[in-house]
């Protein structure tokens, strides 16, 4: 039988848990929401309050909560505490590396304190996130939240492949982040984190692919609100999909990946085969004044049969376009068209694919969240 004190933390569990997928809410609706009590809910607000887990929001905005229409004398809104910095993020990308100090609840739109290159070696690494870290404040830090590349095992925190940054797949990240705090190291493969992060945005959208697109492409699925996880710590390698007649070496060690195509800088090297662009820059202009070339058109077939393929697998109908190729001008558009014709369900219903921004750091804070903050209690 569980004890009282086993009770209260499964209660204060579901009231986060609530309060991550609502944005902010009054305790009446906080009680609608989980099945408690209103003074059951009151006296767990109160204790999460005083821990600065949650906090009062300022003015009177609208919660995400569809029944938000209250009779009487308004109430206090509650919301997820966006002032005390608990959580070190640690996006370790594949030319760069950036920090930042992060509360419960962070903006949508990303603001990184610091920013470095990424160097060739760990040992260089960590030399570089140690002079970095200085520059935050990281008194209280709880835990370290890294988002890295490749295939991840994030319960060990080991990188097993890293084609775009190999010396990954031999590193210690917790050793070497020891220097700067003692807190917990949690991982979450990037694309992962990016897909988490739009969940928080959207969280009445519980069924969604993620393909992002950088140095490699990447993809993530949400299946009724959680993140689809398999029996090994892999999953969404979309870019690692072959391609009949591509002939460039990937650097996972095959031939013929569809990202070698369609990442950013395989996009450059079509542009540079073809003698129209040399640079992404030169790329993205010529395609705004000229359209959409035939060589990219092939390309973008070629990666909307692999995504409509995992939609078709998996029973999805809706895909969120992040990274890189949303800035060329009319791309998106193509490979929704694309992904549309390739998917089985466009024959029965519809169809959703849309652009949107990249929100890593909502999945980061998220991920610390569900695996410390709520482990704890």
């Amino acid at each position: 039988m569980a004890t009282l004190s086993q009770i209260r933390r499964m209660n204060q569990r579901k009231v986060i848990k609530i309060m991550m997928r609502l944005g902010s809410a009054s305790r009446a609706q906080l009680a609608k929401a989980t099945g408690m009590s209103q003074a059951t809910v009151g006296r767990i607000v109160d204790d999460l309050l005083q821990n600065a887990v949650l906090a009062e929001a300022a003015g009177t905005g609208a919660s995400r909560d569809a029944d938000s229409v209250q009779i009487g004398r308004p109430s206090t809104r509650l919301q997820l505490d966006r002032q005390r910095r608990r959580f070190l993020a640690v996006q370790l990308g594949v030319h760069q590396t950036r920090l930042a100090a992060l509360p419960l609840a962070v903006a949508d739109a990303e603001e990184w304190s610091v920013q470095i290159a990424t160097p060739a070696s760990p040992e260089e690494w960590a030399d570089a996130i140690v002079g970095a870290s200085k520059r935050l404040a990281l008194k209280g830090i709880e835990a370290v939240v890294a988002s890295l590349p490749g295939v991840v095992d994030e319960h060990s925190g080991k990188v097993l492949l890293s084609p775009n940054l190999r010396w990954t797949e031999r590193a210690d990240l917790a050793g070497l982040l020891k220097p700067i705090t003692r807190a917990p190291l949690v991982c979450v493969q990037e694309i992962r984190a990016l897909a988490l992060g739009q969940l928080a945005a959207e969280p009445y959208v519980e069924d969604f692919l993620l393909v992002d697109f950088g140095s490699g492409v990447g993809a993530a699925a949400v299946i009724g609100g959680k993140l689809y996880r398999g029996s090994l710590p892999l999953s969404g390698e979309l870019g690692h999909t072959p391609v009949i007649g591509n002939h460039r070496r990937c650097g996972c060690g095959a031939t013929g990946c569809v990202e070698t195509l369609v990442s950013q800088h395989g996009l450059v090297e079509s542009a540079q085969e073809n003698r129209v662009a040399r640079t992404w820059e030169e790329l993205l202009e010529e395609v705004r004044i000229g359209g959409l070339p035939a060589w990219m058109r092939r390309s973008l077939d070629a990666v909307a049969t692999t995504i409509a393929g995992a939609l078709n697998v998996l029973g999805l109908r809706r895909v969120t376009l992040t990274g890189a190729l949303v800035d060329l001008p009319g791309a998106a558009d193509y490979l929704s068209s694309a992904i549309t014709k390739g998917s089985m369900w466009a024959r029965f219903g519809d169809v959703t694919c849309k652009p949107a921004p990249r929100r890593r750091m909502a999945g980061m804070v998220s991920t610390a969240i569900d695996r410390v903050l709520l482990s704890r209690r």
